[in-house]
């Protein structure tokens, strides 16, 4: 090597001695200057829709409900000593009737016996209006039909791109700190700009959609809001879509991440609404999606220096929640059970057919 040939021989010695040193000791030292970053997974879902009680077929087997996926994401925060739990909006509307007709607050229930860190608005939060989505959240009688009044969820919930016309405000908290694990994690919630197209209008009533532009000036002015007050660590739960494909992820939560500046102290875009999945990088952004309906579920992994809050390495795998082998969680099934006794009519049969009844298509078609 060239060293050996330019070092005097008392030189070589230290330097030797120094690489044998290193080789016996300097493994363990690496070893702890890595150990010094925080571990910390994050554990989430999108668009679950309140199907508590309802049974998915992924790959012709059986996946999802509530008590399968509540004994997944126990079981996954119990790996770790550092995690949060979080929803990435549609967890209610276009919800089983187990949830849908007490206005999804058994979907509620399940989340704050949970314990969900924090969540995020979906379009469909707004199916029923802004009055609804505010009782929903924050307590209060349903504005429907005025017969259930919800408890509030007990975890905190965010979006920056959603203003109220009279105050010019964001219609809840645009975001939130977390700290676990002696580190700082800042959550900034996004909901897709086309929800206006997707639901009435009554549901958007009171409330205006901030631009693609608009978007990403609020979320750089909320990142730097986070920086100072000392956060570096930067996750958007952003009920935008987005797909990976043979390596590419694409879709709305995409065009942020490019939007975005390349050295933006946003470390992680979590996706939602197209109920796809999502694993890849976008400049420099972590984009991760699990499909939908409780079926799957995102185990997103930071390591964060905790000197500089940054994180040094990030990565996510996401889980199907298979039926097969795995134990119902009880506290959900309790669940369920509250609601079918108050509905027992969920409980008998509506028809009978002879003929056979496919799931091809049936997202977009109609199941003959």
């Amino acid at each position: 090597m060239f060293w050996k040939k330019v070092l005097g021989k008392s030189t070589l010695r230290v330097a030797t001695a120094a690489l044998l040193l290193t080789q016996l000791l300097g493994a363990a030292g690496s070893v702890s200057a890595a150990g010094n970053d925080v571990e910390v997974h994050l554990i989430g879902i999108n668009d679950f829709h309140g199907q508590l009680d309802t049974t998915s077929i992924v790959g012709d087997k059986k996946a999802g409900t509530a008590p399968i996926l509540a004994t997944y994401l126990k079981e996954a925060q119990a790996k770790y000593e550092h995690s949060l739990l979080f929803h990435n909006g549609d967890s209610v509307g276009a919800s089983a009737p187990a949830s849908s007709l007490d206005r999804d607050e058994p979907t509620m229930e399940w989340m704050n016996m949970m314990g969900f860190d924090v969540g995020s608005l979906g379009n469909h939060e707004f199916d029923q209006g802004v009055a609804a989505l505010k009782a929903q959240i924050f307590g209060g009688l349903d504005p429907k039909e005025g017969k259930v009044t919800h408890a509030g969820a007990k975890f905190d919930y965010v979006n920056a791109n959603v203003i109220e016309t009279a105050t010019g405000k964001t219609l809840i908290k645009p975001h939130v700190i977390k700290e676990v694990g002696g580190v700082k994690i800042g959550f900034i919630g996004l909901v897709t700009k086309s929800t206006p197209a997707k639901v009435s209008p009554s549901g958007t009533a009171g409330v205006r959609f901030l631009s693609a532009e608009e978007e990403v000036e609020a979320v750089n002015k909320y990142a730097k809001e986070l920086q100072d007050q000392g956060v570096e660590t930067i996750i958007v739960l952003a009920h935008d879509p987005a797909t990976t494909k043979e390596g590419v992820t694409t879709g709305e939560a995409a065009d942020l991440a490019k939007a975005l500046p390349a050295d933006s102290p946003v470390d992680v875009i979590v996706a939602g609404d197209n109920h796809a999945l999502a694993n890849g990088e976008v400049n420099g952004k972590l984009i991760v999606q699990a499909y939908s309906y409780g079926t799957a579920f995102e185990d997103i992994k930071l390591m964060i220096d905790p000197a500089t809050g940054d994180v040094t390495e990030k990565s996510a795998t996401v889980t199907t929640t298979f039926q097969e082998g795995v134990k119902e969680d009880p506290e959900s099934l309790a669940i369920i059970k509250k609601s079918l006794d108050k509905h027992p009519e969920l409980t008998k049969p509506v028809g009978t057919t002879d003929g056979s009844v496919t799931r091809t298509d049936a997202y977009n078609n109609e199941a003959l």
